[in-house]
């Protein structure tokens, strides 16, 4: 098979035709299928790519592994959260587990909690910076104390990581965190840009924008509790944004708010 035939595969949305490209002979052919499947979305293939991610004998390399991950990710299906916990807590290559941390926080399941708090305190400092995006995503209030610790050491890039993963949780104290930085001339753009991303009115505005587009059925209460950031992260995923789980502006742009 070619890579072409894969591609042609994706606009037709053969799915079936794609997973059975995970067994092909040649690797580019087998990565192809992988990508392809995670941007069609279909929880058919979550199976077969976990088997994938899992399966020595489908000569996975690192870097296979790692968008394997990416495409579990994308379709956001819940069955991947203990098989990606395993990947974080075992894998040998930084992109790996990096990928791995990413997509856990796009399934947006708890489970993810406490492994994602172990990794934002990994040796390396991609890892913690995207171990401290996940936890945003996740919105467990457990992870404020954790993301304060955090911030007091890390680089600029990786504080403004952590500020819109403040952003995303729900606990009353963020408002006043996010204002206290606004004086921090590293961050306070940051600070500023989400604390307007926080405000009651926005989110209850994004609430009603996701309930009328069939994303969210809870209460409009404008607070980002974990049904509100799994609303905006299957809204994220299905209008081909970054999937963050923040209200940043092009979400809300997108979401007419």
């Amino acid at each position: 098979m070619v890579k072409q035939k894969v591609e042609d595969m994706e606009a037709k949305k053969d799915v079936q035709g794609l997973i059975q490209a995970l067994n092909d002979d040649n690797p580019m052919v087998r990565r192809a299928a992988v990508l392809a499947l995670g941007n069609l979305g279909d929880s058919k293939a979550i199976v077969p790519l976990l088997d994938a991610l899992e399966n020595v004998t489908w000569k996975l390399t690192a870097k296979h592994g790692a968008e394997v991950a990416t495409a579990l990710g994308d379709i956001g299906d819940s069955r991947a959260v203990e098989p990606l916990i395993r990947a974080i807590e075992t894998a040998d290559f930084d992109f790996f587990r990096e990928e791995a941390i990413k997509a856990l926080g796009k399934i947006c399941d708890l489970r993810a909690f406490e492994p994602l708090i172990k990794a934002l305190n990994h040796e390396k400092s991609p890892t913690r910076n995207y171990a401290a995006g996940a936890l945003g995503m996740l919105g467990d209030k457990r992870a404020v104390e954790p993301l304060l610790d955090y911030m007091k050491s890390a680089e600029k890039f990786d504080r403004i990581k952590a500020v819109w993963a403040l952003a995303g949780i729900n606990d009353k104290r963020i408002p006043e965190i996010l204002q206290s930085f606004i004086n921090d001339a590293e961050i306070s753009l940051a600070a500023r840009n989400a604390l307007e991303a926080c405000k009651l009115s926005t989110v209850r505005q994004a609430q009603e924008a996701l309930k009328k587009k069939g994303y969210f059925d809870g209460e409009i209460s404008g607070q980002l509790d974990h049904e509100t950031n799994l609303a905006i992260i299957a809204f994220q995923r299905a209008h081909h944004l970054p999937i963050h789980g923040a209200l940043n502006s092009d979400t809300r742009k997108k979401l007419g708010i």
